[in-house]
């Protein structure tokens, strides 16, 4: 069943543009079942990603130790029924 997850983070300090772009670069590289959004501000992530539940699980456990993100913290989490 299709899920979706929206987490937050701090950006770390080393974290700059150049950074981020590699983060979308690996995101359009490795994850070909999941879409979603990421938005950034000076110091913080936000991000919706939606697809298949376990792919959602095992991308997010990389995102909690990558350490581009601080203070990774889910807002929400679920099933998307329609």
């Amino acid at each position: 069943m299709l899920s979706y997850l929206v987490y937050t983070s701090k950006k770390s300090a080393h974290c700059d543009e150049e950074e981020v772009n590699k983060i979308l670069e690996s995101c359009q590289r490795n994850n070909k079942e999941i879409t979603g959004v990421l938005l950034h501000s000076k110091d913080k992530f936000i991000q919706y990603i939606e697809g298949n539940y376990q792919e959602i699980k095992e991308l997010y456990d990389k995102i909690k130790l990558d350490n581009r993100h601080e203070q990774v913290m889910t807002i929400s989490m679920g099933q998307i029924k329609e």
